[in-house]
């Protein structure tokens, strides 16, 4: 009969097709498919189907090849379902293209890719959703019918049977199904209860043992007719929506997303997690435990029920949800927290629980305020959930089993009710029947647990002598007595147990007392009747398989059972059965779909909930059956965790009997364990990801958009941008949410992004990308070719930051605003932008040199003259356009862009001179030892040290590009937050992660510890797409992505509707999705708010997804040439045997803490120092005599070797004399100090120990003897100043001896005292006697004197006479590389004292010309090279008095300028010949008077100058810390010194003293400056120069800083407290200086008078004074109040006066009695 119905339904569908017309939704379409691209092992192709109507509601294709196709993609679809002939392929609609809309061309195409050895053909069927509410498995069923797709695919091997459709609903199953062996229990795509909703389907398992029940059950009796598996996976998704907290990548409730984060804030810690018990959003511990408890106990009796429905996995990742949960709650062996939030706050809420922002209070019990009744539930679940997981889990199985043995030991020891402790639970969970049955309950499971027989004596005495002796009526939440009898009927079978257990089945029962609903419930009571005999039922139900009445039993738990699901005339579960309710109780189902907000109107909206609450049992009908499916009527239409708990357990009674006789095989408990922890190991998709930020570039396009525009929100804008003289400057990209181009960072993210095009080409055609990144990068390089208007003339800036901030509009709507344009010349350049610009341009040539090479040639012409331009004109180009200053200021300096720009010309031309030209000056800025922190538009040098090792292949390079990643792995102490996040900066660290993840990428690639670099930047790559487990960070990508960027044009509504700063507020999403933009990120504890107004977590930005998008396509490129073997590592590496994890991790399991993140411990072993390998390479100071030596090398000796032997030597011989010169009482053991020097320079060399026995081999006099070597280190014999001495000398020895492939020159090593001459060599280096710097403790203070020669510090090389006499040979390159071979200007640190030397000579004292002491022998010397090296030092003197003002350290330019000219040119006895001309022949002055003047009074140093030696004592005073009190000393007019000493850092603002007294930190600048500045009278009209020239970013004042002045100004005004709290604060300090000057002058003074006059001249007006005053008197300015005494100001005069006043008072009284 089923199979008439089933043709005939068939029949029908048919002819419905037929009738119906080709633009009826659910029409089947015929495509085609074409192979684009074959390439070995694969291929790329195109789907194309007609696209002549809109498809709206979803849609499949069915794919079906002629041959095998593994890893089949389709890049803007999800495969779900693949057969297993690997033939057929079902793929599904995503998320974004869901509605399929009319294209003009007819057709629409998508690209696909698979691995296949030949060219593959296939038939294509595109089958749209009927309706919105066609599953996927209908849609299939409907083709199928249709006759137009078939079961299978063509003939292959190994071919399964044809699909079977299940139906919904069995009629009749009097027999338990038979299960043929070669049949699969279901199709290979998914059945009909799979996908449900938002779920997907499991893999089936294999039979392979056999359980079975106590009492087989008599099927034909129970008339089992429900789909039972539904039902479970169905309730499984209600817990999944009743999520709180931070939600899996795999969150399959899609209306859901993370809430309640902040949850423990008060308490200062993590309490985020658990469920929400019912509609509202508080988290009851005591329900929520014992639903834990529910479902544990489920899979525990019912585990076959939970196999045969593929949801054993799910079931254990909601019961793990909570007892993770439970374990942040339990905060000690006496401390559990009970509760988060109330009923107040959660009744005055409607809405979602993610938009929630109100204070969520949490309640804990203790031994004050007991809860015995929580904690033992608490502990019994935590009990039951350990016997789940010990199989799977062991440890965390003991974890759960130890806080269960606390929680019962705090139930007992600590009696009372725990809503008389947490008063607000009583509201909705109060414990009615007390606590002795949660004692008994959790001392069983315990028993079960642990096998403690105290557990089971502790339970029947509990059960025994509870109070309630009331008759057991019900099973709850609340009542555990049935639980407690039938769990000691299992233990002991005792009749005591058994009797009562089934006189409670027994009044159950129709006609045995218990009232009855006229279809059959059993209704124990009027609130939640539902849920009641859910409960009542699963205790009979196990009672039958105890064999107590069990046919019976089981037919009145099945009846129960099915009323729920039907036979009650509807079903009472959402979304299963006949008329399921739709308007449940539900606070976050209600809500309609994002953006729509969320209020009480839609509590009140007579419509069923938009979102489906899939699974939930509501509360059920009135006791004759009546139901109003009303959202208004919680009684009947409530949901609640305990109530589907109690469902959940019934159906898995009910489906194991079902199941009888069925064999299901147990899942690999590892990999069971894997998937219940939240490994997050998603597949990503990177061709997505790759298409989708292109995407975004596309959505921050400027000028005229093109026809073929993808983003349908933007239109064209800012096409009338124009330069000065009116130059087209129309195109380029807008930087981020704002609309102004800032070209310096779209400069550099061209770069990037034609670097990832010219290196993983293959990977953008593997995504399909590369016309598109191609056109991402024409924009932008169009626009600098627009902007580069003549060879020394660059727009760098189009927009002002500040006018443009005060907009929030579409960039349509901005045409009326004024945009001025910004540009570098000669005369105002900018070395970055020029020379980043060329960089671009030479990066992007390279990317259209095959296919457009004029266009190529046209860039590479702009990219030379930039260079050149870059050159020959340097400054820092925020210097120039000031706008750019105050959002992309050049901290790093110009040198790294201008060796960035050579390098890149070198690749575009392969000119060898611009590789030159970059190694020299590489050195020329001493980048040699620079490891930088991170790769940012602001600093390339980790872009430069790895494209100049790629280039020249040489180790240095190398050896540097492997330090700088090195810092980031985690073995090397880097800072990452919780979840696996390298946190490098707070600010946006996503963009520094991914930026840095490239460069070690491309390391990797040139076999740089390949294997370690690349799982390093998968993981960082991974975290930003969902891996961690807080979802994905690209907006439209991944899980849970972010949906309110802080991003102008997509907060934008449509025109004609305008928008305003109330769409950057708005709580709702984002109007148009801004697809493929990485944002901000999370902060260092990974937490992440998706709230537009942040702009540290919410900014996107062109460099963030640079950075990110090349990443993406080197993992892309990985992913398609898998690296054949891995490479051995470059770095000497320890090999170290994991820990096991659980050894490794000292909290609780949890799915953060271990299973999903033990990477971070499973690599590298910290935790045994022995066997981690010195990263550096140093070797330890040896205590034998055999040679040190580097363990766990990997490296071959050539590799390690690149020393040469006479250098290796020559250091031996450098430290060894440094030694020598240094008194014996200062080194204890010669040897450490030796070996400390020798690791400082060539301890990388792998033989260097084998050279110091030749070296040491001296027959006569060994320089360390056998013995010598055996010293041990320094003792603490010697005296603190004596190891301070050590120190200093250590550390002079370390910052002279260099590389030894770095010096230019030989050095003459002179001892003081005595002279020895050395061999000198072309590469080595040896110690000056000039660089032993002494360094003694000033007498009485902690600051240190430099007694170090003057002429040797400011000279640093004492160069041979030889050496002179062909300086003037020198050739102008070589010279001017020499010129910048070392720093001139030393720091010498120890860990505890910082000095600052500033040299000077004795004839620098003469500044009125640049002579030199007779000193030193003369020469004469070109004029070009003097000229030359006046220019170069003049550059350096004023980057070292910037660097020193930024610092807050005394400077003078003219000391600087002429120790530097003095050490290369100070020979040449002609030098003052060029001086005036040089000084004079610029547009201005270089060095005015004043400039002079200062190096004869250096300022503020107290500096004693002779002869021969510098004393500089400096002294650091923390200055602002005493700020206001402490007055500065200001001689003249100093105004820049005023400037410098009031601005206070805006970063420690906060928790300055002046915060107290300003709310506005440029005010107490001001008010500060007025004060030290007294005697300047034009003081202001510096300001603005020192602030935007000068100040460092911490000290600088924005726009938004002066305009606080303002805001105070008005809070005053408006009698604001704030404004009133701040007069007073004033006041008081203007009082308390006038009556300590009165004091001192011995003057009568009331200081409360003062302040009254004070405050009332200012906030007089206002009404409010007095309480205010009060409130500030007793709290901001506790401490420092007036007393009582001091109100009254204690004057005798006063009292006189007021005694006077009250006696005439009286007298007056008197008479006026007296007379009338």
């Amino acid at each position: 009969m089923q199979g008439q119905i089933r043709d005939c339904a068939k029949a029908l569908l048919i002819l419905i097709f037929a009738l119906c017309d080709v633009n009826c939704n659910g029409v089947v379409l015929e495509g085609n498919f074409l192979v684009t691209d074959k390439y070995p092992k694969g291929f790329t192709g195109r789907i194309q189907f007609p696209a002549t109507r809109s498809f709206e509601h979803g849609w499949l294709l069915n794919i079906t090849f002629d041959i095998p196709v593994l890893n089949f993609q389709v890049y803007e679809g999800d495969v779900i379902g693949v057969h297993p002939a690997n033939q057929q392929f079902i793929v599904q609609h995503l998320d974004y293209n869901k509605a399929i809309y009319r294209d003009a061309t007819g057709v629409r195409n998508f690209f696909c890719q698979g691995a296949v050895d030949s060219s593959p053909s296939a038939t294509v069927w595109f089958i749209p959703l009927a309706d919105e509410y066609e599953s996927v498995h209908d849609a299939l069923a409907r083709a199928q019918a249709s006759g137009i797709t078939g079961d299978n695919p063509p003939p292959a091997s190994n071919t399964p049977p044809s699909l079977a459709i299940q139906p919904n609903v069995v009629s009749s199953l009097t027999n338990p199904p038979e299960v043929p062996s070669n049949t699969t229990f279901e199709p290979w795509w998914p059945p009909v209860f799979e996908p449900i909703t938002e779920s997907t389907a499991s893999t089936p398992v294999q039979p392979t043992s056999q359980t079975t029940t106590t009492t087989q059950p008599n099927l034909g009796a129970l008339n089992l007719r429900y789909n039972l598996r539904e039902v479970i996976t169905k309730s499984l998704l209600f817990f999944e929506a009743q999520r709180s907290g931070l939600l899996p990548p795999n969150n399959r409730i899609k209306w859901r997303s993370h809430s309640a984060l902040s949850d423990g804030s008060d308490r200062q810690i993590d309490l985020a997690g658990g469920y929400y018990i019912d509609g509202g959003f508080i988290k009851y511990g005591f329900p929520m435990a014992f639903s834990t408890t529910m479902l544990s106990w489920g899979v525990l009796e019912f585990r076959n029920a939970y196999l045969a429905s593929h949801q054993m996995t799910e079931v254990l990742q909601a019961i793990k949800w909570a007892t993770d949960y439970f374990i942040k709650c339990h905060l000690s062996p006496f401390e559990l927290v009970g509760q988060i939030s109330t009923t107040e706050v959660d009744n005055a809420y409607w809405g979602r629980p993610e938009d929630f922002k109100g204070f969520r209070q949490s309640f804990v019990i203790n031994q004050e305020k007991p809860g015995s009744d929580l904690a033992a539930e608490t502990a019994a679940a935590m009990a039951a959930t350990a016997l789940v997981f010990n199989s799977t889990n062991a440890t965390y199985a003991n974890s759960l089993i130890r806080h269960a043995t606390e929680l019962l030991d705090f139930a007992e020891r600590y009696r009372g009710s725990y809503h008389e402790s947490i008063q607000d639970a009583a509201i909705s969970y109060k414990s009615w029947s007390g606590y002795w049955d949660e004692l008994a309950w959790a001392s069983l499971w315990l028993y079960k647990a642990t096998g403690q027989k105290n557990y089971l004596e502790r339970a029947k005495d509990r059960l025994e002598g509870n109070p309630d002796k009331s008759e057991v009526v019900a099973f709850n939440w609340d009542d555990k007595r049935a639980g407690a009898l039938l769990l000691l009927s299992q233990i002991t079978g005792h009749t005591d147990y058994t009797y009562p257990l089934t006189d409670f089945c027994d009044y159950m029962l129709p006609g045995r007392g218990a009232p009855y609903t006229p279809r059959g419930l059993v209704y124990i009571d009027e609130w939640g009747p539902n849920r009641h005999a859910a409960n009542v039922g699963v205790i009979c139900a196990l009672a039958a398989n105890l064999g107590i009445r069990s046919d019976i039993y089981r037919r009145f738990a099945h009846g129960q059972l099915a009323y729920m699901l039907g036979d009650g005339g509807r079903s009472y579960v959402v979304d299963f059965g006949t008329d399921p309710p739709t308007r449940p109780y539900h606070r976050a189902s209600s809500c309609p779909n994002l953006p729509a907000p969320c209020s009480w109107d839609d509590k009140g909206a007579d419509k069923p909930n938009p979102q489906i609450l899939t699974g939930a049992l509501i509360a059920g009908p009135d006791k004759w059956d009546s139901f109003d499916d009303d959202r208004d009527d919680y009684k009947h239409n409530a949901v609640g965790l305990d109530y589907n708990a109690g469902l959940q357990t019934l159906a898995a009674a009910i489906l194991y009997l079902q199941v009888t006789g069925e064999t299901f095989s147990e899942p690999n408990p590892e990999e069971l364990n894997a998937a219940v922890s939240q490994t997050f190991s998603i597949k990503h998709d990177y061709a997505e990801v790759i298409r989708k930020s292109l995407l975004f570039y596309e959505a921050q396009r400027s000028g005229q958009l093109p026809p073929d525009n993808r983003i349908s929100w933007r239109r064209s804008a800012f096409v009338k941008d124009v330069g000065d003289n009116g130059e087209d400057l129309s195109g380029g990209y807008f930087d981020a949410g704002d609309y102004v181009k800032f070209n310096f960072p779209m400069a550099f993210a061209t770069t990037v992004l034609s670097w990832s095009v010219t290196s993983y080409k293959e990977a953008y055609v593997g995504a399909g990308e590369l016309e598109n990144a191609k056109l991402a990068i024409k924009w932008a390089t169009d626009y600098f070719v627009k902007c580069h208007v003549s060879k020394y003339e660059l727009y760098g800036q189009v927009g002002n930051g500040v006018i443009d901030h005060s907009h929030w509009k579409a960039p349509e709507d901005m045409e009326s605003v004024e945009r001025p344009a910004y540009k570098i010349t000669r005369t105002s350049p900018g070395t970055e932008l020029a020379a980043e610009t060329a960089a671009a341009m030479a990066a992007a040539s390279l990317v259209f040199n095959e296919t457009d090479p004029d266009y190529a040639n046209l860039l590479l012409g702009h990219a030379l003259d930039l260079y050149d331009f870059a050159s020959h004109h340097r400054e820092q180009y925020h210097r120039s356009i000031k706008d750019a200053a105050k959002f992309y200021r050049s901290v790093s300096g110009y040198e790294d862009e201008m060796i960035w720009a050579l390098v890149w010309l070198h690749i575009a031309t392969k000119d060898p001179y611009y590789l030159s030209d970059a190694e020299d000056k590489y050195k020329e800025f001493n980048m040699v030892h620079e490891r930088p922190g991170s790769f940012t538009w602001d600093n390339k040098i980790a872009g430069v040290q790895l494209l100049l090792a790629q280039t020249t292949k040489k180790q240095n390079y190398r050896k540097a590009v492997e330090r700088f990643c090195d810092q980031f792995l985690p073995e090397n102490g880097h800072k990452y937050t919780p979840r696996g996040l390298v946190f490098i900066d707070e600010w946006a660290p996503l963009r520094h992660a991914a930026a840095v993840s490239y460069i070690c990428l491309n390391a990797a690639n040139d076999d740089i510890r390949p294997d370690v670099y690349r799982k390093f930047a998968k993981r960082q790559i991974h975290y930003m797409l969902g891996d961690s487990g807080l979802g994905s960070f690209v907006v439209g990508y991944g899980p849970n992505p972010p949906k309110r960027p802080h991003h102008r044009a997509s907060s934008c509504p449509t025109p004609p509707e305008s928008c305003g700063f109330n769409y950057l507020r708005t709580s709702r999403i984002n109007v148009h999705q801004l697809v493929g933009a990485l944002v901000g990120g999370p902060d260092q504890n990974d937490m992440f708010v998706d709230d537009r107004t942040n702009v540290k977590s919410n900014e996107v930005a062109l460099d963030y997804n640079a950075g990110f998008q090349a990443a993406v396509v080197a993992l892309k490129y990985l992913e398609m040439y898998p690296p054949v073997t891995a490479t051995v590592s470059t770095t000497a590496t320890a090999s170290v045997e994991p820990k096991d994890k659980d050894e490794m991790v000292t909290q609780p399991l949890s799915s953060i803490d271990s299973d999903n993140f033990g990477w971070l411990y499973e690599d590298f072993d910290i935790s045994d120092e022995s066997n981690v390998t010195n990263r550096n390479n140093v070797i330890s100071p040896p205590t034998t005599t055999n040679p040190p030596k580097v363990s766990g090398s990997s490296e071959s000796e050539n590799e390690r070797r690149n020393c040469e032997v006479v250098a290796v030597t020559d250091v031996f011989q450098d430290c060894y004399k440094v030694l020598e010169a240094t008194p014996a009482k200062y080194i204890q053991c010669r040897w450490n100090a030796f070996v400390r020097c020798v690791n400082l320079s060539v301890g990388h060399c792998r033989l260097v120990w084998d050279l110091f026995k030749i070296w040491n081999s001296i027959p006569d006099k060994p320089y360390f003897s056998e013995q010598g070597q055996k010293c041990l280190n320094l003792t603490t014999t010697a005296k603190p100043e004596d190891l301070l001495h050590v120190q200093n000398v250590t550390a002079t020895a370390m910052s002279t001896i260099v590389t030894t492939n770095l010096p230019k020159q030989s050095l003459e090593i002179t001892a003081p005292g005595k002279e020895t001459t050395t061999p000198k060599h072309d590469l080595h280096t040896r110690i000056s006697n000039t660089t032993s710097t002494q360094f003694e403790t000033v007498p009485g203070s902690d600051e240190i004197v430099s007694t170090t020669p003057a002429d040797s510090i400011v000279t640093g090389i004492t160069t041979s006479n030889e050496d002179k006499k062909v300086e003037t040979e020198i050739s102008e390159t070589t010279y001017r590389n020499k010129l910048k071979a070392d720093d001139t200007f030393p720091i010498v640190s120890n860990e505890s004292r910082r000095t600052d030397v500033i040299t000077t000579n004795s004839s620098s004292l003469n500044a009125s010309s640049p002579t030199l002491g007779t000193s030193i022998e003369k020469h004469q010397c070109l004029k070009e090279d003097i000229t030359y090296t006046f220019t170069e030092c003049y550059i350096k003197s004023k980057q070292k008095d910037r660097d020193n003002v930024d610092e807050k350290k005394p400077s003078c330019r003219w000391i600087t300028f002429k120790a530097c000219y003095m050490k290369y040119v100070g020979h040449c006895h002609n030098v003052s010949s060029y001086w005036h001309d040089w000084n004079t022949g610029s547009t201005r002055q270089r060095f005015t008077e004043d400039d002079l003047a200062c190096g004869m009074n250096p300022v503020p140093s107290t500096t004693t100058t002779t002869a021969t030696t510098v004393q500089t004592r400096i002294r650091f005073t923390t200055t602002l810390a005493s700020y206001p009190n402490v007055n500065l000393s200001i001689e003249g007019c100093r105004q820049f010194e005023v400037f410098q000493f009031c601005a206070i850092n805006k970063n420690l603002y906060t928790r300055h003293v002046a915060s107290k007294t300003y709310k506005c930190r440029y005010n107490a600048f001001k008010d500060c400056a007025r004060k030290q500045g007294v005697a300047c009278t034009h003081m202001w009209s510096q300001w603005d120069y020192w602030n935007t020239q000068l100040a460092s970013n911490d000290l600088y004042f924005s726009v938004d800083d002066v305009r606080c002045e303002e805001e105070d100004e008005v809070a005053i005004r408006t009698c604001s407290t704030t404004g009133l709290a701040m007069t007073f604060s004033k006041c008081y300090e203007t009082s308390k200086i006038t009556h300590e000057t009165a004091l001192k002058l011995e003057k009568k003074s009331c200081r409360w008078k003062q302040f009254e006059d004070c405050y009332n001249g200012v906030i007089g007006h206002c009404p409010n004074v007095f309480y205010s005053w009060r409130a500030w008197d007793h709290t901001l300015a506790k401490g420092r109040h007036f007393t009582e005494k001091e109100r009254t100001c204690g004057s005798a005069n006063n009292i006189l006066s007021h005694m006077w006043t009250l006696v005439t008072s009286i007298l007056f009284i008197i008479f006026f009695l007296y007379k009338f």
